[in-house]
């Protein structure tokens, strides 16, 4: 019998890609007629008058503009229900996420609210509950990590019960992604260093996802190789435009891997820690790359092993080693409580990234994990 390769791929969100392509933003909001457009950004961002860039060319598109500048790092449910109410007179037809991460997360689940009316983001949990397009987001990156402008997932966090729950569907897919790389060159050292392994991480883990496939091995790999290749002079020169376009590249393609074949347990570890500590997402991930790779090498297929480690020109673990030491990944302090560790082992265990993982962990596995890549007190 011939083996019959099957890939199901989907890529619904329009991108356009470049240095000086935030005006293109007005063309689009014309083009579409947008005439109420909500920028959902942060107070840095305005106070930096990057925003404002996005605030002319959307009103020069022709549109009448509302400010929403309330995003916070790892935003709550509480967050999602406050901006739909902040937004519901104003009635937008089209709403533009304009940062980091949390920004653009944060206007997927404005979006899909205002065209559900509803303020509850919780509610799309499973996915039957989500039966209509959302209301158009365009995503507008200002950090090289997440990939969030081109995956319909976005991450929301409920401080009642320290989770972060992972809510998408197609219908939830940004209208359109403008990734502008000159956005990124005022980002600070670490953020960038964060986002740029936050990008390694989502990559990687695509890479050797059990559900990869050869498109989204392509993709993966591209992005870990872009990655490798500019990180240290995005961090180390953070005017380098041609670093930054690179790094902007590596994000886009990773999230476009990630949302077809999802993560693995570097992921379904971090959201438990950043759900109980409100940590940074891209430095939580950058503490578990190393170990939590080295804990799946022997159950990675050895074609995947091999091509990681002819991406790096060494081990990849190897590797990873190095950016921990070169970065200082460890000093970065991190504490759980010993009392939380059991239930987040549990959660993490049951998290929908740990599934995909190429190695199945054991409870104990994942508190020893825990146990050796933070501080336990």
């Amino acid at each position: 019998m011939i083996a019959k390769m099957r890939v199901d791929f989907a890529l619904p969100t329009k991108v356009t890609f470049g240095s000086g392509k935030l005006a293109e933003l007005r063309e689009e909001i014309s083009r579409c007629s947008f005439k109420r457009v909500a920028l959902i950004t942060s107070k840095d961002l305005v106070k930096l008058k990057l925003a404002e860039k996005a605030i002319i060319a959307a009103e020069q598109g022709g549109a009448r503009t509302f400010v929403y500048s309330q995003v916070e790092s790892n935003p709550t449910a509480q967050l999602v229900a406050e901006g739909v109410e902040a937004l519901e007179s104003f009635v937008p037809d089209c709403l533009v996420g304009f940062g980091g991460g949390s920004a653009l997360d944060l206007a997927k689940s404005i979006g899909i609210c205002l065209s559900h009316r509803t303020r509850d983001i919780k509610a799309f949990q499973y996915k039957p509950n989500i039966r209509r397009l959302s209301t158009p987001v365009i995503c507008i990156p200002t950090t090289s990590g997440t990939g969030s402008e081109v995956n319909y997932w976005a991450v929301i966090s409920d401080p009642r019960t320290n989770e972060k729950l992972s809510i998408g569907d197609p219908r939830m897919a940004p209208h359109m992604a403008i990734v502008d790389p000159e956005l990124t060159l005022t980002l600070p050292r670490k953020m960038t260093l964060w986002t740029g392994l936050d990008a390694l991480t989502h990559a990687l883990e695509s890479y050797v996802s059990t559900l990869s496939n050869s498109l989204s091995g392509l993709l993966a790999s591209e992005a870990i190789k872009l990655v490798l290749e500019n990180l240290d002079r995005a961090v180390s020169h953070g005017d380098d435009l041609a670093a930054r376009e690179h790094m902007a590249l590596a994000s886009l393609l990773a999230g476009a891997a990630m949302q077809h074949v999802g993560l693995g347990l570097i992921h379904a570890m971090s959201h438990q820690v950043s759900g109980f500590y409100d940590t940074p997402h891209g430095l939580t991930n950058a503490k578990l790359l190393a170990p939590v790779f080295a804990f799946n090498v022997p159950e990675m297929p050895k074609e995947k092993r091999t091509k990681l480690d002819s991406l790096s020109g060494k081990p990849f673990q190897e590797t990873l080693t190095e950016i921990d030491q070169r970065y200082g990944i460890a000093d970065e302090m991190i504490t759980i409580r010993k009392s939380d560790l059991g239930v987040m082992s549990k959660r993490a265990a049951t998290n929908v990234n740990a599934k995909t993982n190429p190695r199945h962990p054991e409870l104990s596995e994942i508190e020893s994990l825990y146990r050796s890549t933070f501080t336990v007190l």
